[in-house]
């Protein structure tokens, strides 16, 4: 057979496709069999397997769908997925273990889509999703990766929420890191920015006629107390969801300190958890008695005390 240059083209793209499935498999067992040290050598094997695209590409995840990313212009959320084909694999595994059929799923600071899809793959056509992402590029994203997965049940929004409806300055990070982007100026994002509307997420619940929500993420980079301040009625009703925050232990935060955002949750009769072996890992919850304990950034698992006894006990360090 003659060697032509679609057949090397085509043979170059198997050789690229299975070098990724290589890494990918490597990753899946580092994910699921943890030790000391294994993140920074998955971090490390990884990029060696397989090298960093030049272009965009779409990529299959671990969870069946697929995503559009630009590892040229995110060399942290898409770099993980591209190479792991996943990005904070225990608070995914938190999402499989609580959202079911029918339920809502809310995504404050959706980035590129991976939660907000995975949501809506298990709350399935009879739930909903509720996108807000107010970076003009990033959105762009967001919808692309909702429309190459075909899904109908999450709505988006080009907005940021807050504790008030305003206007305010959404500015792009410095790295190459979208997830960075943030409302708050700081040494790590550009100058300038984009102006962008803030709403809050109790008046758009009311408006949608929406009360039951499962489950709320918020990463929303320094704005997290703002978001809850804007969701009162529903942090206060027996409809409540469970939260899953950002917790900065050194990082700046709008109006507040994180002590705030603690109090606050609390305040609410919420019990506050963390992922045992922290986000990068698949692991049970442990509750957290004493907030001082915490000695870095990490994302907390807050629930009422009413919603404890439904949830599986394999979710849960007992």
């Amino acid at each position: 057979m003659s060697i032509t240059a679609d057949n090397l083209k085509s043979e170059n793209a198997q050789f690229k496709s299975n070098r990724r499935k290589i890494a990918n498999r490597l990753s899946q067992f580092f994910i699921k069999n943890s030790f000391t040290g294994s993140t920074k050598m998955l971090k490390f094997l990884t990029p060696m397997i397989t090298p960093i695209p030049t272009e965009p590409i779409i990529a299959k995840t671990n969870y069946g769908f697929k995503l559009y990313l630009n590892l040229q212009e995110d060399s942290v959320v898409e770099k993980d997925i591209f190479y792991t084909g996943t990005y904070e694999p225990g608070i995914l595994d938190v999402m499989k273990k609580t959202l079911y059929p029918g339920d809502i799923f809310i995504d404050a600071g959706a980035n590129i889509g991976l939660m907000s899809i995975h949501a809506a793959k298990l709350v399935g056509e009879n739930g909903k999703v509720l996108s807000f992402e107010p970076e003009p590029n990033t959105l762009k994203i967001l919808n692309k990766n909702i429309a190459i997965n075909n899904l109908k049940n999450i709505s988006v929004y080009n907005c940021g929420l807050g504790s008030i409806e305003e206007s305010q300055i959404i500015y792009d990070a410095i790295c190459k890191n979208r997830g960075m982007a943030s409302l708050m100026q700081s040494s790590e994002v550009k100058s300038g920015g984009t102006q962008i509307i803030v709403r809050k997420l109790d008046d758009i619940l009311a408006e949608n006629n929406l009360e039951k929500v499962k489950f709320l993420k918020i990463d929303v980079e320094g704005w997290e107390l703002e978001v809850l301040k804007g969701a009162k009625n529903l942090l206060a009703s027996e409809n409540a969801p469970i939260i899953c925050i950002e917790y900065f232990v050194t990082r700046k935060i709008q109006n507040g300190t994180p002590d705030d955002i603690v109090q606050m949750l609390k305040d609410n009769d919420y019990r506050i958890f963390k992922l045992d072996k922290g986000t990068y890992k698949i692991s049970k919850l442990k509750d957290i008695s004493n907030i001082k304990k915490i000695k870095r950034d990490e994302n907390l698992i807050c629930m009422k005390k009413f919603q404890i006894p439904q949830l599986p006990r394999r979710l849960f360090v007992y």
